[in-house]
């Protein structure tokens, strides 16, 4: 029976001492388990669909086509006005 018992001394010691560093190494962290920081991602414009990338340039063209238009109704109301001036002054 001595002889179980002096094989069973070792066996225990580094067993004990195992599950206690096991237990320290859990309990002891010098950091987080995970660094879940928020931040703003931007948009996924590159996962859009074609119809959905090309909306908003045809709203920057539809936009700045009528600010054309609006600019040649001003010259062809300045022409048409300065026309039926000079037609109408006697030479």
């Amino acid at each position: 029976m001595t002889r179980i018992q002096r094989k069973a001394g070792p066996v225990l010691a580094t067993a004990a001492i195992l599950l206690g560093g096991f237990l320290l190494g859990g309990y002891l962290h010098t950091q987080p388990d995970a660094n879940a920081g928020v931040r703003e991602t931007t948009s996924r414009e590159h996962f859009l669909a074609g119809s959905e990338r090309s909306l908003p340039v045809l709203k920057d063209i539809s936009l700045t086509l009528r600010q054309i238009e609006a600019h040649l109704a001003k010259i062809e109301t300045t022409i048409t006005t300065a026309a039926a001036q000079q037609s109408e002054r006697p030479e």
